[in-house]
């Protein structure tokens, strides 16, 4: 089963890495648009977007480096993970947030 999960992601691997990429980006520009610009990481300690932020640099920057293992699956999945992680982080802050009434 791994092997046809591994021959497919051959096959596409440029479009998984392009729509990781485009999540990337847009879970970056949601946390700072939602929670820097507008400065709730210090009025209400809305730290977890941090955490995501630094999940999202890792996600944007490790892939440059020269590992070779760009086309392995198991490589992808673990970037897929930080990305989960990094919205999940998005998510809660947004949750948080949203407990204070959503004030500015």
């Amino acid at each position: 089963m791994y092997a046809t999960l591994q021959k497919n992601f051959d096959e596409n691997a440029s479009i998984y890495w392009a729509n990781l990429s485009r999540t990337n980006n847009l879970i970056a520009a949601l946390n700072i648009s939602l929670f820097y610009v507008t400065q709730l990481v210090t009025h209400c300690g809305l730290y977890k977007s941090g955490y995501s932020l630094m999940c999202v640099t890792i996600v944007a920057i490790l892939p440059l480096l020269p590992f070779g293992l760009i086309k392995q699956l198991w490589y992808y999945i673990i970037y897929l993970c930080l990305e989960c992680i990094a919205a999940y982080f998005l998510v809660f802050s947004v949750w948080k947030w949203l407990e204070y009434n959503g004030t500015l």
